[in-house]
């Protein structure tokens, strides 16, 4: 019979299975699915137990394969020159996201800015665009959103159904004074383990937004040991926007200019013009899809593909349970 830790393994190689990517040693520890036997308790696993099981598991060796350096399930050695094609890719996305973002430092009230999609999962294509999640100033969401989307739109970099290459994707922005995720199971809990801090105008914002989500590790059995004292520039590492004194001046004075009752006014009007928008959008009421419009978040998902995974790994997971 499977230990705790073989079964672990197999299901966080079952959930990225699902997604068409393989793992390393140490992402498959990183990322290491709390399993229905491990629910409860706290486990000290390090990548050398990780490892030793990948190795010597007489469970896993007739269910995993490995090539290249990465695990995967037994018979999709393909998922390995694929995961190095899709790296190479991500590698160029990236040069170009972080040029873009960098234009972020000068916004007012901006506090953090997170790469999400797929991008953060490392499963691009040509045609992928750029997923980010703004964080903001309390009280001031709607005019970040205003300001950020009639950037990129000037631009001609914000996306659209019919463009998407390497173009800007605003659907997601969250107050400073709700940075806990409603939306709460395995998919969610995998996803923002993954997202990545590429602007943090305010330090210490990431830390603050890893202990307002602790219940992942209900999930992931290394959420509060390896995030919950992170700093945003031990995780992003070169991914992180450069410092602009320029822009951070820039910033500083325009949140002097709008932060006392002008700036008040100005969050009513645009709230109120936002609104009227949502509002009429035809894709708002579609079922299966997620939009959000208040002032603690504003999320615009009208669909969301995070079901079907979930509905498949759960019926992968009923066969690892028998083990």
């Amino acid at each position: 019979m499977a230990d705790n830790l073989e079964k672990s393994i197999l299901s966080t190689l079952a959930f990225y299975d699902i997604l068409g990517l393989p793992l390393t040693g140490f992402e498959i520890q990183k990322y290491l699915i709390r399993h229905r036997p491990l629910a409860a308790g706290h486990l000290d696993i390090e990548l050398s137990d990780v490892l030793e099981a990948l190795e010597n598991s007489e469970f896993l060796k007739s269910k995993i394969g490995q090539k290249l350096g990465f695990y995967f399930l037994s018979g999709r050695d393909y998922l390995a020159v694929s995961r190095i094609e899709k790296q190479k890719l991500a590698d160029l996305k990236w040069r170009k996201l972080r040029r873009l973002v960098f234009l972020l430092r000068g916004f007012p009230f901006v506090k953090m800015a997170m790469v999400t999609g797929s991008l953060a999962f490392g499963n691009v294509k040509d045609e992928s665009d750029f997923d980010i999640l703004i964080f903001a100033k309390s009280g001031r969401i709607w005019t970040v959103r205003f300001l950020t989307t009639l950037f990129f739109w000037t631009l001609g970099l914000r996306r659209s159904e019919k463009n998407t290459r390497d173009k800007i994707c605003l659907n997601h922005y969250l107050a400073e004074d709700a940075l806990e995720i409603k939306s709460r199971n395995l998919y969610e809990a995998q996803a923002y383990a993954r997202f990545l801090p590429v602007l943090e105008n305010e330090v210490g914002f990431y830390r603050k937004f890893c202990a307002a989500n602790a219940w992942m590790g209900d999930w992931l059995v290394y959420w509060p040991e390896k995030f919950a004292d992170c700093e945003a520039g031990d995780v992003a590492g070169q991914k992180k926007v450069k410092v602009s004194r320029l822009l951070d001046f820039k910033r500083r004075s325009l949140e002097i200019m709008l932060g006392g009752k002008m700036g008040d006014l100005l969050e009513k009007t645009l709230k109120k013009i936002q609104l009227r928008h949502i509002e009429r959008h035809p894709l708002k009421d579609k079922i299966g899809g997620r939009i959000v419009a208040s002032d603690g978040e504003l999320e615009f998902h009208p669909e969301l593909h995070s079901r079907k995974i979930l509905e498949e790994y759960e019926r992968r997971s009923t066969t690892i349970d028998k083990f």
